[in-house]
C-alpha cells in the first residue's frame, strides 16, 4: 500500500504543466491516502481486539502493568564463542 501511495504522490508532483491531469494525479493521491488511513486505523483495533482477548483468560492487568512499567524484555539466547585451533 506504501508503495502505491508512493508512486501516486511523486507521479501527482511530477505534472507540473497539465492541469487536468495535475487534478487527477491530485485526487488519486489523496483517495490513496485515505485508503492507507482506514487500513491503518483498522489493523490496528484487530490488533487491540486480539490482544484483549488473548490477556483476558488471565489477569487482565498482568501484561498492560508490565508494558506500561517496560518490564517486558525480549528473551536473550547466549551463545558460546568458538575459536579455531592454533
Amino acid at each position: 500500500m506504501r508503495k502505491r501511495i508512493n508512486t501516486c504522490r511523486i507521479l501527482y508532483q511530477r505534472t507540473r504543466y497539465d492541469e487536468k491531469l495535475r487534478e487527477g494525479g491530485k485526487q488519486k493521491y489523496t483517495e490513496e491516502i485515505r485508503k492507507y488511513q482506514a487500513g491503518i486505523k483498522h489493523e490496528k483495533m484487530n490488533s487491540w481486539k486480539e490482544f484483549c482477548n488473548v490477556t483476558a483468560s488471565t489477569n487482565p492487568w498482568k501484561q498492560v502493568y508490565k508494558l506500561a512499567s517496560g518490564k517486558i524484555r525480549t528473551k536473550c539466547i547466549m551463545t558460546s564463542l568458538t575459536k579455531p585451533d592454533d
